[in-house]
């Protein structure tokens, strides 16, 4: 077991058929005034932000008619991935040229990622159950950390609005016997919100590595996918907002892993799992003070299983706190002040 504590300071949709090119994507009009990001750990408008940022909202995402995370990323400038073949295959993200370990990924405000390998699992986060991403360019390591080198992806999980009772509904099928489904429901009454949603798919996959040329296996790789998320949040009259928001991602994955002399690793294959739960507290000592304290847990599991039988495991953890004060001193100008707090802890065969 292996532990690192760090304290560091801070001054899907139905299957298409015609996706969206980059330019395409990119060239959709945008108000940027309605446009709230967070490029700068405060919300502002996304006219205001220095930074290069993208924002994908929930009616892009449809938009695009992306089956996966991967595939709605791609689409955005600045941004490359390479993957291991087929749905739900490992994925590395890289922007601007950087590895892909200097991107720091966040969903809801919370750091993931693999503890070690230090890449988030792009490829088993359902999209269905997203609401808005924020891609933000360029080097965020004096806001966010030694992760944040390349850029900073933000990923919000799907919100009640305050407007009633809302459910949403996605059923799809595709080629290589490909199912997705989606379904759930948000609300609010303004003082309080919440979101419950659940996405699934499963897929047969493609046969990624040819057993005439490399003497792999003559079988297609599969996929599937089993998601949920639930979130609630509360505004009393004193102004202290208190949300918490829980995301549950379990998959299987098969993939070839003989060896040369085909003497083992026949039926390779891996359940993994990922978990990202947060608890925020916001509130306003005076006007111009808004403070926030925001701790939180991701998780990153995978059991491989290879030959009829165990293989190996390995187990990851992160826990995060931090304590941020945004106090405004004039007209456009904030001072921030907080400090964060990280402990990773990696366990494995």
């Amino acid at each position: 077991m292996t532990c690192k504590p760090r304290f560091k300071p801070a001054a899907y949709v139905l299957l298409g058929s015609f996706p969206l090119s980059i330019g395409q994507l990119a060239a959709a009009p945008l108000d940027l005034q309605q446009q709230v990001v967070t490029a700068t750990r405060t919300a502002q408008t996304a006219q205001q932000s220095l930074a290069a940022v993208t924002v994908i909202d929930r009616e892009r995402i449809e938009r695009s008619q992306a089956s996966s995370l991967p595939e709605l990323l791609k689409q955005v400038p600045g941004v490359s991935l390479a993957n291991n073949g087929g749905p739900g295959k490992s994925t590395s993200l890289f922007m601007r040229g950087t590895e892909s370990d200097h991107v720091l990924v966040m969903i809801d405000g919370i750091k993931i990622g693999s503890v070690s390998g230090g890449g988030a699992a792009l490829q088993d986060l359902p999209l269905e159950l997203i609401e808005r991403i924020e891609v933000v360019r360029g080097p965020r390591s004096s806001l966010y950390g030694s992760e944040a080198i390349g850029g900073v992806i933000q990923i919000f999980t799907r919100k009640g609005q305050g407007q009633g009772v809302k459910p949403f509904f996605s059923a799809g099928y595709g080629t290589h016997d490909t199912y997705t489904g989606s379904a759930g429901v948000s609300g609010g009454d303004g003082r309080g919100w919440y979101s419950l949603g659940v996405s699934g798919s499963d897929t047969d996959g493609i046969n990624v590595k040819s057993a005439d040329t490399s003497g792999y296996e003559r079988d297609a790789d599969g996929y599937r996918n089993l998601s949920a998320t639930l979130s609630a949040g509360y505004r009393f009259d004193n102004g202290l907002e208190l949300d918490a928001n829980l995301l549950q991602a379990k998959s299987h994955n098969d993939y070839d892993s003989v060896n040369r002399a085909r003497t083992s690793g026949f039926g390779a294959n891996a359940d993994g799992e990922s978990r990202v739960f947060g608890t925020r507290a916001r509130f306003s000592p005076l006007e111009s003070w808004l403070v926030t304290l925001q701790a939180g847990r991701s998780e990153d599991k995978s059991d491989a299983y290879q030959d009829g039988q165990f293989y190996s495991r390995f187990d990851s953890r992160r826990d995060t706190f931090s304590w941020q004060n945004d106090i405004e001193l004039a007209a456009g100008h904030t001072l921030i002040l907080g400090a964060d707090h990280q402990r990773d802890e990696v366990n494995g065969t």
